[in-house]
């Protein structure tokens, strides 16, 4: 088999490019990469990756803890940083939680079991710090998105939340007989949103779903009297369920205002206030692998509202 020193003479390169490539270290041009695998390949040489991964103890895998991937902003998360990692030659192995505090857990035992390079996680777990003290005790990069961990000692990538109520609550015409739909008022994006909008609306108009519980929130919604004649909601899938309980009694929906992934055109049935999260992901997943490369520490960041817009009527 040829050495390491035989192909980087062939190639024409140095010997640390081929040593880099061969070990996947990262920090090569993606012609070099191209160039080095098809003169090794030509010359014969074979690599045992079983044998390289044992030596290394990691991967070139990152963990994508999520929620789901069926709602429209975790869809486009996953996008932003499966594209980034994939570009970078990092591959992602996606686990699903369905913000099930259990499921999360086992996620972190597998993907230390896999040896991964680095985490991306929109945690639901209510103690970060002693959850995921193995991930942090094996010093693998972490960085949580969306959801900022009480312990500041975490970086986390989020959404200014205090903005977009803000935004929300331009589009509100009576803020007295307007109510908020939320997620989980635990998680750190919906309290903050909340929290923003206490001082313009009644605490009573305030509606948390829990885990474990298919529509709480709209179900208490649907109770109220008088009807509200604004519904602010935290995401479009909470926003699609105000509006068919509403169509399912025979009522007409009030004005819905939605927190909404941004997307090429406007909402025919809401108001959106939006949240770029397919930038988010691939800014995450930049700012992972730049610290993983050795260019950079980890730090928290908060991305603005991309803005705001009313329903686009649908054409005759």
């Amino acid at each position: 088999m040829p050495t390491i020193k035989d192909i980087a003479k062939a190639a024409g390169v140095s010997h640390g490019t081929v040593s880099n490539v061969l070990n996947k270290r990262g920090g090569v041009s993606y012609e070099k990469i191209r160039l080095v695998e098809r003169t090794a390949i030509a010359m014969g040489y074979a690599i045992d990756e079983q044998a390289s991964l044992l030596r290394r103890g990691t991967t070139r895998t990152i963990a994508a803890i999520l929620p789901n991937v069926t709602e429209r902003q975790y869809a486009d998360l996953y996008t932003g940083l499966l594209r980034l990692s994939e570009k970078r030659r990092y591959s992602v192995r996606l686990f699903l939680t369905g913000d099930l505090p259990y499921l999360e857990r086992g996620a972190i035992k597998e993907a230390l079991a896999l040896k991964v390079c680095g985490v991306l996680a929109v945690s639901c777990l209510p103690s970060i710090k002693t959850e995921y003290a193995a991930v942090k005790d094996r010093k693998i990069p972490l960085l949580f998105l969306t959801r900022a961990p009480l312990d500041a000692s975490f970086p986390a990538y989020c959404f200014d939340m205090e903005e977009a109520a803000r935004l929300a609550a331009s589009k509100l015409d009576d803020p007295s007989t307007a109510c908020a739909v939320t997620g989980e008022a635990l998680f750190s994006d919906q309290a903050a949103f909340r929290q923003a909008l206490f001082s313009l609306l009644p605490e009573q108009a305030f509606f948390a779903n829990a885990r474990g519980e298919q529509s709480p929130a709209v179900y208490a919604l649907m109770q109220q009297a008088p009807r509200p004649s604004c519904v602010v909601c935290t995401s479009e899938t909470l926003a699609d369920k105000v509006r068919r309980a509403y169509l399912q009694s025979s009522a007409h929906p009030p004005k819905i205002v939605a927190l909404s992934s941004l997307r090429p055109s406007a909402s025919a049935h809401y108001h959106t206030v939006a949240l770029n999260y397919r930038m988010l992901g691939h800014e995450g997943a930049a700012a992972l692998i730049a610290h993983l490369d050795g260019k950079a520490p980890l730090a928290s960041r908060v991305f603005p509202v991309s803005g705001c817009s009313g329903p686009v009527a649908a054409p005759a």
